[in-house]
């Protein structure tokens, strides 16, 4: 983030910011103003509303909310200047039994629901509710950040929030990562899905996005130039959610979050970008290898040249990766770099420059912060197989799935390479308990990547199955 050292510097060496001031970064990047800004550019967002800074505001809004969006079953609140889920808070529904009678009531009789009177008195009871129960029903996405509500209440009414609608049924979160030129041109480097490790805790992301690519695409550009006309340039964060409504068949992208800055993911898509020396197409979603082919050169060509071969780049195969932002486990400190490289490539925890294809980590201060990022690229050979023999591949379907196999094959590398790291560091985890060793994300990270890489591996098989038209179910809207 932009901050006031960053303007400093900026004038004592006289030159400009590639970014707006601090305190405009700030104001445009709070949730309440992400709202507006998603509202102007015409990109749908979820039921909610921002600048809420009062108690007796936040119940008066909410209760109305929940009695013009009674089928939403849960609610989320967000600190407005928090980030990285940091100060979200959330309310499921269900949980409250005032809740679950008037959604029995509205269901017995939606003409009697329809009464203004009904509805207001509606709202009174899901107040008094909330005044007496959100203490005990809030959960937080951070609890040891804000192990209370009254805590976490303390600094969103100082602060200010939002109260957003959750979808029922998310399919996944898609985020784009956009340049904003001084003159205003608008560069999409990167898109993705996150990887969450709990609830609104994102750990990671993988590429490409399993959202709609084009969607995606147009929504960005329609942000990021509503974020230049209010002053916004530089690198943008751009977080959506997808959900599917089985009743209308329909998909939906919502925009959910604006971060004014060069985010984890975007950091990560250049470490790729790097390895692989490829080409993103930001509207189609994917990354592709440049395949160098010879060219001889002419009779007429200069004597100084005439032994020299010359290149013309082509498009290969695509590529895929999973990255993990930030690996925490204070063991990790312990680890001598050279006995722990070693053994990576003992146990083929590697990358292969050849094949562009493997894991490869990131250090973050060494080892002695006891954290470090990791980076898996997939590739899906069967694809690249059919590439080389013009798709001529008995009985292979790799045209008719909605899921690469190569993105499986990407976020397998991520899994091995955190069981690997679990076994390297097994012995110390057991024989000592480290001071800060609840704050470790290893074995929450370790299984949200098993569980994305089960569900990853059920939609490729229901393709093969001829389950495409049930996971493309509806348009996007």
């Amino acid at each position: 983030d932009t901050g006031q050292e960053d303007l400093q510097l900026a004038v004592e060496l006289n030159v400009p910011m590639l970014s707006a001031e601090p305190d405009m970064n700030a104001l445009l990047g709070s949730k309440s103003a992400a709202r507006g800004i998603f509202s102007e550019a015409k990109v749908p967002i979820m039921h909610g509303v921002g600048g809420i800074y009062d108690e007796k505001e936040f119940f008066k809004y909410f209760s109305k909310l929940v009695v013009e969006n009674l089928d939403v079953k849960r609610w989320i609140f967000k600190i407005d200047h928090e980030r990285g889920g940091r100060g979200i808070a959330f309310i499921d529904m269900m949980s409250l039994q005032v809740y679950r009678s008037i959604l029995k009531e509205r269901d017995s009789n939606i003409e009697w629901w329809n009464n203004r009177q009904v509805r207001s008195g509606a709202e009174i009871r899901i107040i008094i509710a909330l005044r007496g129960e959100i203490a005990q029903k809030a959960r937080f996405a951070h609890p040891k950040l804000y192990p209370s509500w009254e805590a976490y209440a303390r600094d969103f009414f100082r602060d200010g929030g939002v109260i957003e609608a959750c979808p029922n049924n998310v399919v996944s979160s898609p985020s784009a990562n956009v340049f904003v030129e001084p003159d205003g041109t608008v560069n999409i480097t990167s898109t993705h899905d996150q990887v969450f490790s709990r609830d609104y805790v994102s750990c990671g992301n993988s590429f490409p996005s399993s959202g709609p690519h084009e969607a995606i695409h147009d929504a960005a550009l329609m942000i990021a130039r509503v974020a230049f006309k209010h002053g916004l340039i530089g690198f943008l964060g751009l977080d959506f959610v997808l959900s599917y409504d089985a009743r209308s068949g329909t998909h939906s992208l919502m925009a959910v979050d604006l971060n004014p800055r060069l985010t984890d993911s975007a950091t990560n898509f250049m470490l790729f970008d790097c390895l692989i020396n490829g080409k993103f197409f930001p509207a189609l979603g994917e990354y592709r290898m440049m395949q160098r082919k010879a060219v001889e050169k002419g009779k007429d060509s200069s004597r100084q040249n005439s032994n020299v071969g010359s290149s013309e780049a082509t498009l290969g195969p695509k590529r895929f990766y999973t990255a993990i932002n930030y690996l925490y486990q204070p063991q990790i400190s312990s680890l001598q770099m050279n006995t722990f490289f070693n053994a990576c490539r003992l146990g083929n925890i590697a990358y292969d420059i050849q094949s562009n294809q493997g894991t490869v980590f990131i250090l973050i201060d060494s080892f002695a912060s006891g954290a470090l990022g990791v980076l898996s690229v997939g590739r899906d050979l069967l694809s690249e197989v059919a590439i080389e023999t013009k798709g001529q591949i008995p009985g292979s379907r790799i045209h008719d799935s909605l899921v690469d196999p190569g993105i499986i094959d990407s976020i397998q590398l991520i899994v091995d390479a955190l069981v690997f790291i679990r076994e390297q560091l097994s012995s110390s985890m057991r024989g000592m308990k480290h001071v800060f060793a609840s704050e470790s994300n290893l074995d929450p990270t370790l299984l949200a990547c098993r569980a994305l890489l089960k569900r990853k591996k059920w939609e490729l098989e229901a393709t093969k199955q001829n389950g495409i038209q049930e996971l493309r179910a509806g348009k996007i809207r």
